[in-house]
This record gives C-alpha cells, sequence and structure tokens, in this order.
C-alpha cells in the first residue's frame, strides 16, 4: 500500500464536501436529527483551511481527507474520514500512529473529537486514546499529555 498525503486545491472542495458526507451524515441525523445538504455545505466548506487540510490518497487515487491543527501546547486532529470502500484497511491505522509518533517527538498531547454515536470513537480507543472530557454530543479524546497512554 502507498498512502501518502498531498495539498489540496480549490477543486479539491467539493470532494471533501462529498468525502464528509458519506462518512457524517448518518452520525449526524443520528446526533442533530437531520443533515441539511445546504447548511452543511456551507459548514464544510468554511472549515476547509488548506494550511491544515490534506487529500489522503492510495495508490494516487484520492481516497479521503485529513485535517491536523499544530497548535503549540498540541496537535488536534480535526478530520480523518476514508471513503467506506477503503476503511478497515489500515489506513486510519497508519495514519493515526503517523501524527501520534510527530505528537511523541514533539512532546505534545494529540486531541480529538468524536461524535458519541460514531463508532470510530472504538478505533481511537484502540489507538490509546482516552476520553479527557464528554459532551452529551461528543467525546473529546487525547493521546499523550495529561492522559495515561
Amino acid at each position: 500500500m502507498n498512502i501518502t498525503l498531498r495539498s489540496i486545491l480549490e477543486a479539491d472542495f467539493e470532494f471533501i464536501y462529498t468525502v464528509t458526507k458519506i462518512t457524517m451524515e448518518a452520525y449526524v441525523e443520528l446526533t442533530w436529527g437531520c443533515w441539511d445538504d445546504n447548511h452543511q455545505r456551507t459548514i464544510i466548506y468554511d472549515s476547509i483551511d488548506p494550511s491544515t487540510h490534506q487529500i489522503i490518497q492510495l495508490d494516487g487515487q484520492d481516497i479521503g481527507c485529513l485535517a491536523i491543527e499544530r497548535h503549540p501546547t498540541h496537535l488536534q486532529l480535526t478530520k480523518l474520514y476514508l471513503l467506506p470502500q477503503f476503511q478497515r484497511q489500515g489506513i486510519g491505522t497508519f495514519l493515526v500512529q503517523q501524527l501520534i509518533a510527530e505528537a511523541k517527538q514533539r512532546q505534545l498531547p494529540l486531541r480529538l473529537r468524536v461524535l458519541a454515536v460514531n463508532p470510530a470513537y472504538q478505533f481511537y480507543r484502540r489507538q490509546g486514546f482516552v476520553v479527557h472530557e464528554q459532551t452529551t454530543e461528543r467525546f473529546l479524546m487525547e493521546y499523550g499529555g495529561n492522559t495515561n497512554a
């Protein structure tokens, strides 16, 4: 498997929206009751930052998106979305392990938020993340820092 990351272009915004919709629509509906395409498109497009977002590729094919914010106090994983046909193949694990290695090298915690209804919560627990805060809708998780991970 040749997993690579590439910088995004404006032409990638629709792909990022599509990947987000495919991977998150059911969980948004379970959490808030509906997915409004126009509203979600606005939120997603407004969240895309070329300095934090990358396209995940497998053998040169676009298969998902990754967004990581690098703060002085921590790394924040804001998106790791893979098209369904590329899930459960070790790609997400590979990418998360790279981020964990970067966080360890920088001696910073790696943080993320996941919807409570999203089974990705279990994936992150298997990677060593622990819940450090919880809301009705989300688990806020961390690897390193003040956790025992």
